[in-house]
């Protein structure tokens, strides 16, 4: 049985979707990340849009380390040595994730379930946090689904801009 048990949970109100790729990028500057780290988007185009726009931004990914393993699943190391993988959900079977430290929700998951299963065999992690970006349009899927795995997310950046 999948559980958020031990796993900390945040949200970031990012308003608008165009707004999402800055907090990403404000997030890694922020948080100093020291652990592997697995980005889930909602579809294969999405994952190649973050993997295209965070390597123009000269961002948190090392370019000439770049190893793609199929479309919708894209490794890149961190300049610190750990990774980063940007993937759709679920996580496709037989791919070996260290335990990460980090999931963030680029796209929120479409249901609870969806939520829990992004987690899946990584939430077995329990020092793990996940943070999911929200959006406007967003907002009353996750109500819903806050109130359905009936747990708390933590406001993240409340104050930042």
């Amino acid at each position: 049985e999948l559980t958020l048990e031990g796993i900390r949970q945040f949200y970031i109100d990012t308003d608008f979707e165009d707004w999402k790729f800055d907090f990403l990028l404000d997030l890694f500057n922020t948080l100093c990340i020291r652990t592997h780290v697995v980005i889930f988007c909602n579809s294969c185009e999405k994952v190649e849009w973050l993997t295209r726009n965070m390597l123009d931004k000269n961002s948190v990914l090392d370019e000439d380390e770049t190893n793609t393993q199929m479309k919708a699943l894209t490794f890149r190391p961190l300049t610190n040595g750990s990774q980063v993988l940007i993937t759709t959900d679920p996580l496709p079977t037989g791919i070996a994730v260290n335990q990460p430290g980090l999931v963030v929700n680029y796209d929120l998951p479409s249901s609870r379930e969806n939520y829990l299963h992004r987690i899946g065999p990584l939430g077995r992690n329990r020092g793990m946090a996940i943070i999911s970006f929200v959006t406007q349009q967003d907002k009353p899927t996750f109500k819903h689904m806050k109130r359905c795995l009936n747990t708390c997310i933590q406001q993240m950046f409340e104050h930042l801009y």
